[in-house]
């Protein structure tokens, strides 16, 4: 769990960020957009970012038959319309700007989750409101906040 203060600086945990600085040789930037399914935000490096055509191509071929409908224009709008390539300092702090706090619905903590390709960045209270989240993730975020409490 990391707090984020007044202007909207946080920290990266370590092994989200060596993850993050090994795959793009070393370069401080995390890619930031609203999550495609979720209330939070992600974020990514930006050698992955080259690979979210192939990924949202992957996406569509693998739809449900009755899954909503979605227009390749759409997806690719919320994949690509509102992205912010965010530096970061050698120990992991950034500011998230103003807007991507406020599609992640971030305000004092935030909890940042390896989830395959990206990090997800959420808003730990929303996440604990989230229906279809993972039961073993709510367990986690409690766990951290009671923590975070006890201190």
């Amino acid at each position: 769990m990391s707090a984020i203060d007044g202007k909207g600086r946080v920290a990266i945990p370590a092994k989200l960020r060596a993850t993050l600085e090994i795959n793009s040789g070393n370069e401080r930037v995390i890619a930031l957009s609203r999550s495609r399914t979720s209330p939070c935000l992600t974020g990514y490096d930006l050698p992955y970012s080259d690979l979210l055509p192939e990924v949202l191509a992957r996406e569509m071929a693998e739809r449900e038959p009755d899954a909503p409908k979605m227009s390749r224009e759409n997806l690719n709008r919320m994949a690509f319309g509102v992205v912010e390539d965010v530096p970061y300092d050698a120990s992991g702090r950034l500011v998230i700007p103003p807007f991507m706090r406020k599609l992640g619905q971030l305000e004092d903590l935030a909890f940042f989750h390896g989830s395959g390709d990206i990090i997800e960045i959420w808003n730990p209270q929303v996440l604990l409101n989230t229906p279809d989240a993972p039961p073993m993730l709510l367990d986690l975020v409690t766990f951290l906040l009671e923590e975070r409490a006890a201190k």
